[in-house]
């Protein structure tokens, strides 16, 4: 009999300690969703439930009509889950919010797509598509309704792709906007003083979360100090610009002017962004420059824009260009400041030589000694920012003495998703499965098969499919397809039911 041995769980779920006690129901008790969320429909201005990174604000009366009979049991003891399911985000007439992630097993879990960790299932539901109906019959919304049902925006003007960056950074979880920047025109230049002011709040905002924080926003800003030095500079005594002088974060234009009214460039962004990520002890992730405007700026402002663009912070503006001396907008520079946000990275140990780090940007390697050997771009459909391309989940397993990471998604732009097997610490790609193999799910015992999974069609609109295996060996023939059930793999011999 051949017994599967599972990977190691997915390293988001090794990187993190969470907390599962329920907040006063009893292990095994019932609650309603609605107690889950902790708001009621009184209490709430707008839901939303995202499905396949697509977003639909339904009416709030027929989502509480489902949402205060659908029963959830507390769970004995809470199994990771996968980010395949129903989020839903409901936004509080104070300006807070609650969520709930409804998996497709029907795990539930007090979830959003930002939370640096994978979901647990603390509770279970027997009606995992209950929401189903509500996306349904909601029409598709354009940018417009979605900001006249989002309650009378304060937004004079601002880009459609800037719209969530702007939201985010003004919502009770982050509050990093300043507070001369809320409202009005959006797409104008970003002044020095204005972009300071927005940093600090952002560095502020990270210090306060530790690296294995689980729930984005629940932290205490710990701002850079100002030790009340007279200022350095002619033209300002702003204690947000003099604190991030003394941290090394910013510098003037001159020893004596700091020019605060000045239109920040492009340049200038990259060079406080990356003191910005080192000051926040964050990992800085190399880029070989494709930009043809680069070259004739100081090895400070190249190897700054090399760091801000490897961490995907950053990006080119076309056509190979960088446009270092182009202003900023303050929607691009809002976007920029919730960017540096999610490149807070959680680690975990591989073994005694390797160690996987990640945040909502990349995936990466490091050795013992820190350096950075394999690298990955994470899926990240949050603000539309990477969605055709990168990975979304990965798991280690050992395999003829050597590490071995699958990861699943896709490293170009309009490829498949499919999975991926490379050799560590080499980085050697050594198989590919199709998209048609499923997911990755472990080896068998004797180390010659690969055991995947994969979700069916479901029968009817509003229910989930079910879940079936399938066998692959490591020169990547198929020897099952995935339409097998579990007890059809027992029987055949690659699994034992004393696997988990």
């Amino acid at each position: 009999m051949k017994k599967i041995i599972f990977s190691l769980l997915c390293i988001m779920m090794l990187c993190t300690t969470v907390t599962f006690a329920a907040e006063t129901e009893t292990i095994g008790g019932t609650i309603t969703l609605t107690q889950f969320l902790g708001a009621s429909r009184e209490d709430v201005k707008s839901v939303a439930i995202t499905i396949n990174a697509k977003t639909d604000y339904v009416d709030k009366n027929a989502f509480y009509d489902i949402s205060d009979g659908l029963m959830l049991t507390s769970t004995f003891e809470p199994e990771l889950i996968t980010t395949d399911g129903t989020y839903i985000t409901v936004e509080k007439t104070d300006g807070s919010f609650s969520y709930a992630f409804i998996g497709q097993s029907g795990g539930i879990d007090r979830y959003s797509a930002l939370m640096s960790r994978m979901p647990y299932a603390l509770y279970t539901t027997e009606n995992p598509s209950a929401f189903m109906s509500l996306i349904n019959s909601s029409n598709d919304t354009d940018f417009n309704d979605i900001k006249n049902h989002r309650a009378k925006d304060t937004i004079e003007k601002c880009s459609e792709w800037a719209y969530y960056y702007i939201k985010d950074a003004e919502s009770p979880l982050y509050n990093i906007m300043p507070q001369e920047m809320y409202g009005g025109d959006f797409t104008a230049s970003v002044t020095r003083q204005e972009f300071c002011e927005l940093i600090y709040n952002t560095v502020g905002y990270m210090n306060g979360v530790t690296n294995v924080s689980d729930e984005i926003g629940k932290s205490t800003p710990i701002y850079p100090k100002f030790s009340g030095k007279t200022s350095p500079f002619e033209d300002t005594n702003s204690e947000y610009i003099l604190a991030l002088y003394e941290s090394g974060i910013i510098k003037g234009k001159t020893e004596k002017t700091f020019c605060p009214s000045d239109y920040l460039t492009r340049e200038e962004t990259a060079l406080i962004i990356s003191r910005a990520a080192k000051y926040c002890n964050l990992k800085k992730l190399s880029y070989k420059l494709p930009f043809n405007d680069t070259h004739s700026l100081t090895d400070e402002a190249t190897d700054a824009i090399k760091s801000v663009c490897g961490m995907g912070i950053m990006n080119g503006t076309g056509e190979n260009r960088f446009s270092p001396a182009e202003t900023l907008s303050k929607e691009q520079a809002t976007a920029i400041a919730m960017r540096l946000i999610n490149c807070i990275a959680h680690h975990s140990e591989i073994n005694s030589e390797l160690s996987c780090c990640f945040n909502l940007m990349q995936m990466w390697i490091e050795d013992k000694d820190g350096n950075v050997i394999f690298i990955l771009p994470m899926y990240w459909a949050t603000y539309d920012y990477r969605i055709d391309y990168g990975y979304s989940s990965w798991n280690f397993f050992e395999h003829n003495k050597k590490t071995v990471i699958a990861v699943f998604g896709s490293g170009t732009p309009q490829t498949e998703a499919h999975t991926e097997f490379y050799e560590l610490p080499s980085g050697n790609k050594i198989l590919e499965l199709p998209r048609k193999a499923g997911y990755f799910l472990g080896i068998t015992e004797d180390g010659k098969y690969i055991i995947t999974y994969d979700i069916t069609k479901p029968a009817e609109f509003g229910s989930w499919g079910e879940t079936v295996y399938g066998v692959y060996d490591f020169n990547g023939a198929e020897i099952l397809p995935p339409i097998y059930s579990r007890d059809e793999l027992h029987k055949a011999g690659y699994i034992d039911y004393d696997d988990k």
